[in-house]
């Protein structure tokens, strides 16, 4: 799958390193969230795809102790630019992890951008059976459907460690952006704008 095509490729990037002199680095960031400026955001990123399922649904799980993760997309842009230039080429992986935010966070503002369309909250299971009985013919959602009901919504994953990153950042001038709405806000405005646009274009089209 995915996650394997990764390993088997950081393997062949670590062996044209090591055995054939080639500078190469790898960059992992963790799920790149939206531009802290724009808003802009990718609509096929999974998270982004998950959240809009939760509104379409007019449901979210209960409990729920997922973290997304997020890490900016522009602060990714200027990292990958800057340790690039600055990183020596022996170090092949570079580990650019964000913190947050939990899911609770991003649907509290969704929400209050939303007083009038509040989410129901429900258990997992019941919460899979709406989202695989109304979405199925979905035509975005639908193909993911299987990786969807399988979320561990329980999941609270230790952080990634960074300081390797952080300092590195440090020489150039960069600092990691900080675990706070106001880095992802803007982005939750995007997703809100998508779906009523999508829902507009079905309810013109029907």
């Amino acid at each position: 799958g995915y996650s394997q095509s990764k390993v088997v490729c950081e393997d062949l990037v670590r062996n044209a390193q090591e055995h054939h002199g080639v500078c190469v680095q790898v960059y992992r960031p963790s799920a790149i969230g939206p531009h802290t400026g724009t808003g802009f955001w990718n609509a096929r990123d999974f998270s982004f795809l998950l959240l809009q399922t939760m509104l379409l649904v007019g449901a979210a799980p209960s409990p729920c102790n997922m973290v997304f993760k997020w890490i900016p997309v522009d602060f990714v842009a200027r990292a990958v630019v800057a340790l690039a230039l600055a990183t020596p080429c022996h170090r092949c992986a570079v580990t650019l992890p964000g913190t947050g935010p939990r899911v609770v966070e991003v649907l509290q503002v969704i929400e209050r951008h939303l007083p009038d369309r509040p989410l129901d909250r429900v258990g997992a299971d019941q919460w899979r059976a709406r989202v695989t009985g109304q979405l199925a013919a979905h035509k975005v959602i639908g193909p993911l459907l299987h990786l969807i009901a399988n979320v561990n919504f329980a999941a609270d994953l230790p952080p990634i460690p960074r300081q390797c990153e952080e300092d590195a950042l440090s020489t150039v001038s960069l600092c990691w952006p900080r675990d706070h709405e106001s880095t992802w806000a803007l982005g939750v405005q995007t997703l809100l704008q998508d779906v009523e646009g999508r829902n507009s274009s079905q309810s013109v089209t029907q």
